[in-house]
């Protein structure tokens, strides 16, 4: 009897022996190391400089073992950690007395988005890697808004719909493979995305990386977010788009710096954006639509197309899920084949080999060759994919629009 997926992903975690994102970080010299890599992700991409959280009440929501957290303590932060997971305490604990920045936590809570309350408000909310497997949106949603002061920022990372992409397909091959031929889960992992692994430098295990994403029964189509709803729906809130990775503005519009725009206007200009991206966001390269509205629509149902098949097939290899992938995949290659794409050198090129691979590799699951699965998965052009599936978003909120 199959055992009921978990309700949250905690849950899924609280068993587990490997941690999924311990850094193990043991000196000054580790934690230097991984708080400079925080500083260029907060400073170049988020535009949020450390010195922005010296003494600054800071909220964050499943630190898991704490990381992220040393790093704001570091520059100043009072923080409230909010962890569900009791695993991930003594972790915690023992990381803030190594590095001596006890006197910087302020709270604790033992509890999810949902169970914890507060009368505080916080300048910053900071809730990285999970928040999407957190349903109904609205909740999270409405809590963290109302936790904001005027003026506060919310970061968020969190898989997106089409940049899920790579992780459904990766999912896709490892269900196949160990469905047709009863093999373990590390044996499976390894035959397919070992080789892949050992191409990129990575502070975590393989076996976290295939439970975070192989395993892990959140990494799903129906949980991910899609980035313009995101944006709608904070904007609903008081909460206006501040900075994203990848762009969700457009950086190249040119303006008179002095003009007005309204929250409506920067809105709308933000969903344009992100539709026109969406095919680079899937692949993780530049790949910006220039056609009409009409063709970026229908690049966008090849899109839709394609993550739903993929999504499909990690529950077996259907006729409707084999045919909407093939479908997908058409579309697109129709889309670079008409020229109307920005994109660097070799990226439009590079990205028609990808599907030509993903083609290959879905033909070999209809046909139940599960070395030719395999081999795909260790070809050249996926062992270098990777896209960009985990996008990072930071709102704000403006004076205007007081919590509550």
């Amino acid at each position: 009897m199959t055992p009921a997926a978990p309700q949250h992903l905690y849950d899924y975690y609280k068993e587990a022996e490997v941690a999924p994102t311990f850094a193990g970080l043991t000196g000054e010299g580790d934690l230097d190391r991984y708080a400079a890599q925080r500083e260029r992700l907060f400073t170049e991409i988020l535009h949020l400089p450390p010195r922005l959280f010296a003494d600054a009440d800071v909220a964050e929501f499943g630190p898991d073992t704490g990381e992220n957290a040393l790093v704001f303590a570091r520059w100043g932060a009072y923080l409230t950690l909010v962890e569900p997971n009791p695993r991930a305490w003594p972790a915690i604990r023992a990381y803030f007395r190594r590095f001596g920045l006890t006197h910087r936590v302020v709270a604790e809570a033992e509890a999810d988005v949902a169970g914890f309350a507060t009368d505080h408000a916080f300048d910053v909310v900071n809730a990285e890697g999970f928040i999407y497997t957190v349903k109904p949106d609205a909740l999270w949603m409405d809590r963290f808004a109302g936790l904001l002061r005027p003026g506060g920022h919310l970061v968020i990372s969190y898989y997106e719909r089409t940049a899920g992409l790579p992780e459904l397909l990766w999912r896709a091959a490892f269900a196949e493979v160990r469905r047709r031929t009863g093999r373990d889960d590390d044996a499976v992992a390894r035959s397919l995305f070992a080789n892949k692994w050992d191409t990129v430098p990575h502070s975590r295990s393989f076996e976290s990386w295939t439970m975070d994403v192989l395993r892990n029964p959140f990494v799903r189509r129906e949980y991910f977010l899609d980035a313009a709803d995101l944006c709608r729906q904070l904007a609903d809130r008081g909460l206006r788009l501040y900075a994203s990775w990848p762009r969700y503005d457009d950086e190249l519009r040119i303006y008179w710096q002095k003009q007005q725009v309204t929250a409506a206007a920067a809105l709308d200009r933000q969903i344009a954006h992100i539709a026109r991206s969406r095919l680079g966001h899937a692949f993780g390269r530049k790949l910006y639509l220039t056609g009409s509205e009409r063709d970026v629509a229908e690049t966008a149902g090849a899109l839709d197309l394609l993550v739903a098949g993929l999504d499909g097939l990690i529950d077996g290899a259907t006729d409707s899920a084999l045919s909407a992938v093939r479908d997908g995949l058409d579309g697109i290659t129709r889309t670079i084949s008409a020229g109307a794409v920005l994109s660097d050198d070799g990226a439009a090129e590079a990205t028609t080999d990808v599907v030509q691979a993903i083609a290959r590799l879905i033909d070999a699951i209809a046909a139940g060759d599960m070395d030719t699965v395999t081999a795909a998965c260790n070809g050249l052009e996926l062992v270098g994919f990777w896209g960009l599936p985990a996008h990072i978003a930071v709102f704000h909120r403006s004076v205007e629009h007081p919590p509550g």
